[in-house]
């Protein structure tokens, strides 16, 4: 059958908007990553000697398909249920473990935004977690301050991201973070009032704050 997704959702980043995310994306001290709970592939770069695994709920790409939709395929590294769910599997976890509000998904969406590269990051982000080890992506952290934004309607995504930055401040970093709650609806910007940095009503306004 058709993907509803696709035929029906309306993309709210504008154009002129997610072109210039994309250009930002390109300097080299920047990075983006997707960061979503959505249904996902496993991920995109897994090496030959890395089994795709069996995670319980299986595999869709309805967060790649979202990730069409707002025109940021391959632009940025997608870090989707089916990526963790992957990593779960791996480790003999359940998804649930490391889906957000877990820091773990948080961390590996900053490890892939620094790299492009989503098994990495994610065996990064278990690393930390579980064993207070920054390797791979997360390492090359030392090296100067980071920013990091996140941009969400969902509080456990912004409690994600808060997790995973006190995380990487214990081990040493210069790390800050903004968050943006990102919603019209006066029920939802309640909630995520007591969570985010800023609200605003929709994602194009939200992007305008990383200017200034």
């Amino acid at each position: 059958s058709e993907s509803y997704l696709a035929e029906y959702d309306l993309p709210l980043i504008s154009p002129a908007r997610r072109e210039w995310l994309a250009q930002w994306s390109r300097k080299p001290e920047h990075g983006l990553a997707i960061f979503t709970a959505r249904p996902s592939m496993a991920p995109t770069d897994l090496p030959e000697n890395e089994s795709s695994g069996q995670p319980q709920a299986g595999y869709a790409p309805e967060a790649e398909l979202a990730a069409e939709l707002v025109g940021l395929a391959g632009i940025a590294p997608l870090i989707g249920q089916g990526r963790v769910g992957w990593l779960a599997w791996r480790g003999g976890r359940s998804a649930s473990d490391y889906v957000k509000p877990s820091p773990v998904q948080a961390l590996a969406a900053l490890g892939a935004a620094l790299t492009g590269s989503e098994t990495a990051a994610l065996i990064a982000a278990a690393a930390l977690f579980e064993q207070g080890q920054r390797i791979g992506p997360l390492a090359d952290l030392d090296h100067q301050p980071t920013r990091v934004f996140v941009f969400e309607d969902s509080t456990g995504g912004i409690r994600a991201v808060r997790s995973a930055v006190e995380l990487l401040r214990q081990t040493g970093l210069d790390i800050t973070l903004q968050s943006v709650g990102v919603s019209p609806n006066a029920d939802k910007r309640a909630a995520l009032a007591e969570v985010a940095d800023h609200l605003v009503d929709d994602v194009n306004s939200g992007l305008a704050l990383v200017e200034r």
